[in-house]
This record gives C-alpha cells, sequence and structure tokens, in this order.
C-alpha cells in the first residue's frame, strides 16, 4: 500500500481540495507516493481515494476504492449512496457520529468498511490571549499595574506566550521596561488628547482585543462601560458600582483571585491547543492509514497512539431524515446532470 490515487474531478478551491493536498502532503512524508487527478489520470495506483462520492470513480486494479462522505442531506444523496455503496469497499465520514449515520442508512451492507475521523484542523496554532487595559498609568502604582509583574514572575516561564498586554493610554512606558526584561508580550496603544478622533481609535482598538482587565480599587473606572459598548468581556475588581455589573462581569475581590482569573485564562488556551492538536492533519493520517491497512490485513506502523471512538447510542434515522433538505428544482437538476455524467462514461470505457 504505498501508492494513492486521489481522484478530485472538479478542483474548485473547496475546502475538501484543500483537505485533499493536506493529506496528499503528510502521506508524502511518510513515504507514500501520492497523486491527485481526474479520473483519466489513474496509473494503477494501490488505493483510489474519491474526494467527492457523488462523482464516483471505481477501477478493479485498484485493491482498495475508497470514498470521502461529506454529507447526506436529502434523500436523493441517501439513495445515490445506497448505490455507490456496492461499489467500494470503503467510506470515510467526517466524524465517528457521521459514520454511525452511515452506517446505519447501509444496514444492509455487510461487506463495506466505514470509518469516521474528526475533520482535520488546518493549523494547530492558538493566539494568545490579547488582555487590554484602558487606563492611564500612574507612578505610585495606584491601580494595581505592578501586579501585572508580580502575576509574570509567580509563574512558569511558559505561560508568558498565553499573553499580550495591550496597554492602552498614557504613562506605560514606565512599565514596559520591566515586562520587556521578563521578554512578555506587550503592546502600547497612546494618543494625544487633542486628536480629534481620540477616544473612538481607543475603542477600536479595545474592541479588538479579547478580553479587558481593569486591576484598581480606586471606586470603579469609565473603561467598564466601554467595554460594554463595544461588547467585549471584561474583568474587574468587586467594588463600587462594578458589583452591580456582576451578570456580565468578570469580578475579583483581592490580588490572589486576579491571579487566579489570569490562570483560567491560561487553561482556555491549553484546552483549546490540545484539541486543535488531537484534530490535526498528523492524527487523521495515522487515522486514515489505519483504515486502509486494517482492510488489507496488513501491519500498522503508526507512531502515535490511536483511539478508536465509537458511539454507543444508536442513531434516530427519523431525527436524521427530518433535517434533509427539500428536493427542489436545482437539486433534481444536480441530481440529473450527475446520472447523465455518469452514464456518459459508461458507454465511452
Amino acid at each position: 500500500m504505498k501508492k494513492i490515487f486521489i481522484v478530485d474531478p472538479a478542483n474548485s478551491g473547496w475546502i475538501i481540495e484543500k483537505l485533499m493536498g493536506d493529506i496528499k502532503t503528510e502521506l508524502n512524508k511518510r513515504g507514500f507516493s501520492v497523486r491527485i487527478g481526474q479520473s483519466d489520470e489513474y496509473l494503477g495506483e494501490d488505493i483510489v481515494f474519491n474526494s467527492r462520492y457523488l462523482d464516483l470513480f471505481t477501477t478493479r486494479c485498484a485493491r482498495i476504492n475508497s470514498a470521502f462522505i461529506t454529507h447526506v442531506d436529502d434523500y436523493i444523496k441517501e439513495f445515490e449512496l445506497k448505490k455507490i455503496s456496492t461499489k467500494v469497499d470503503s467510506l470515510v465520514c467526517m466524524s465517528p457520529s457521521d459514520a454511525e449515520k452511515i452506517r446505519q442508512l447501509l444496514s444492509h451492507r455487510n461487506n463495506i468498511s466505514i470509518i469516521g475521523i474528526n475533520l482535520p484542523a488546518r493549523s494547530v496554532e492558538t493566539a494568545p490571549f490579547v488582555l487590554t487595559i484602558f487606563s492611564a498609568c500612574y507612578a505610585d502604582n495606584r491601580k494595581n499595574e505592578r501586579w501585572l509583574i508580580d502575576y509574570i514572575v509567580s509563574r512558569p516561564s511558559e505561560i508568558r506566550n498565553s499573553f499580550i498586554f495591550k496597554l492602552m493610554g498614557d504613562g506605560w512606558s514606565m512599565l514596559a521596561g520591566d515586562l520587556e526584561k521578563l521578554d512578555v508580550n506587550y503592546e502600547i496603544i497612546r494618543y494625544s488628547i487633542n486628536m480629534p478622533d481620540e477616544y473612538s481609535r481607543y475603542k477600536w482598538h479595545l474592541a479588538n482585543g479579547h478580553f479587558m482587565i481593569y486591576m484598581g480599587f480606586d471606586g470603579g473606572a469609565m473603561c467598564v462601560y466601554d467595554a460594554l459598548n463595544v461588547n467585549i468581556p471584561f474583568l474587574v475588581p468587586a467594588n463600587s458600582y462594578h458589583n452591580n455589573l456582576e451578570p456580565v462581569a468578570n469580578i475579583f475581590k483581592n490580588k490572589s483571585e486576579f491571579f487566579e482569573r489570569l490562570d483560567n485564562f491560561h487553561r482556555q488556551i491549553i484546552v483549546k491547543k490540545k484539541l486543535l492538536e488531537s484534530r490535526s492533519i498528523e492524527k487523521y493520517v495515522d487515522r486514515l492509514i489505519q483504515h486502509w491497512t486494517e482492510i488489507l490485513g496488513e501491519q500498522v506502523s503508526i507512531k502515535s497512539n490511536i483511539k478508536t471512538v465509537s458511539v454507543d447510542e444508536p442513531v434516530d434515522l427519523s431525527e436524521l431524515r427530518s433535517n434533509y433538505k427539500k428536493i427542489d428544482a436545482k437539486r433534481l437538476l444536480s441530481f440529473c446532470l450527475r446520472t447523465w455524467n455518469r452514464y456518459l462514461k459508461t458507454i465511452s470505457k
């Protein structure tokens, strides 16, 4: 199983074509010979993998005829799926739950291998949290500005790349030197009060952050209302008028609680990163290779640990079909064109 042909009948730049390109690149890295092309470009590869199941190409020359299933969303596609299922050895669905639906739709077929692999992310990088402070910075630390320094110093070094502190207003250059020494990511946004659109520019930057933080126990800050105006979540002390904002505000009572909230932000980033890594193109190709090698009865040689995800709950096909689209003229025309094209291919052989 070293040569794979991915059938791409019409490269329209759709996400499926991008996915197939990513699969090809990853398989090439592992020593497989992979080509992408139209059906008439097949050169005797071991595996034929159709990117579009409704425009199927199969051949007896291949050891496996496989098809990628995006979705079945009307009775016509269900009918077509049942027809093509008699011609392929393998169906690859976009998730384990989708695979279970397809298994039940094709319950009459016992000799077809169906797998669901969660659609992979094209990148596993996670952007840092942009934490915005919209306030002047004072030399006497009246707004607890140096809590940022204390937090970074008290946490492992890897946490530093989880945040970008966006410091908006006057005086922040005093703190910037200490942040730079700690290799902390920060931006300083400072406009003259005499600039006509100074306030609107600040609010634009505020809206483009992930969270606003305010650390001062000095009676409250107008930037809380700015955060509400631009619809950004915020973290503020439990004092003054902030207490009445609790349904929409994140509140802390002291320095320790403030640090805990920042830790929570960091944990969110880690959770998202792990989720993306679990759905990387590398993990996807692991499962795809395993699927094909199991059909062939060959040994799987994959470095990473593979866990098969199963769906224990039976799928209610009536619920699935309740989401089917109505058969309108456009869908009917598409079906007729596909059927006609299949007929032309048959008589041209």
